[in-house]
């Protein structure tokens, strides 16, 4: 499990760092909303994307948005 802490001044995303290249083909992510995936929805939505192209399943917990 990963957690995202980001501190405004800093905007480190260490941790969705690590979580994305861990993932592999076959892996499943659980996300609870699709805006804490990316800096904003087009970014998130170019993730899932980029998740779906690895072979990286994605369910958002709270949207609509499964891949």
């Amino acid at each position: 499990m990963f957690q995202k802490k980001v501190s405004r001044a800093t905007r480190a995303w260490s941790a969705l760092d690590k979580l994305l290249t861990s993932l592999r083909k076959g892996y499943m992510l659980y996300i609870y909303k699709v805006n804490r995936l990316g800096h904003h929805i087009k970014h998130s939505l170019d993730m899932v994307a980029e998740l779906e192209f690895k072979g990286v399943g994605f369910v958002s917990l709270n949207d609509t948005i499964a891949a």
